[in-house]
């Protein structure tokens, strides 16, 4: 791995105690195992996307000359606004939105799974899925701020349209 990448261990994504309130489902090991791995592996494809979404930033700056986008010229690019663009590429591709797009997704993934737990239990159904939502929600927020956090945004070296 690289220097921007890391290693999540289940420690790191998936919370230390599930949400247990009196009434509430305890979510099976082998579905918290599965989240964990969902997220890790979407968590990967974070640094890949923040360096595309750099290159796809530059080139709208350069479509846009001399206009700005995003409040940021081409011209002044690298050298005035680089650490700019690196700020802006990791806000896109970690921000909220982000975050909720691959939980929705990992869902998605485990849904079928959950329902398949609860067949004939449709009160049960509906508390495990709010549960494991939350849950994925969760790890996903700890696991997308913790890959911030090994990003280099402060390469300000220029990104070539054919990176």
């Amino acid at each position: 791995m690289g220097p921007c990448c890391s290693t999540l261990s289940n420690q790191d994504v998936i919370p230390k105690t599930p949400n247990v309130v009196v009434g509430t489902p305890v979510v099976e090991e082998d579905i918290l195992k599965e989240i964990n791995e969902a997220v890790t592996k979407s968590v990967a494809k974070i640094t890949a996307a923040y360096k595309g979404e750099r290159i796809r930033i530059v080139e709208k700056m350069r479509k846009a000359a001399p206009e700005r986008h995003e409040n940021l010229l081409y011209y002044d690019y690298p050298d005035k606004n680089g650490s700019k663009v690196n700020e802006l590429a990791l806000q896109n591709v970690t921000s909220e939105v982000a975050k909720k797009k691959i939980s929705q997704g990992i869902y998605e993934q485990i849904k079928p799974k959950l329902d398949e737990k609860t067949s004939g239990d449709p009160l049960g159904r509906e508390a495990l899925h709010k549960v494991v939502e939350k849950t994925i929600e969760v790890s996903v927020s700890k696991a997308v701020d913790a890959t911030m956090k090994t990003i280099n945004t402060n390469d300000t070296e220029p990104v070539l349209e054919n990176q």
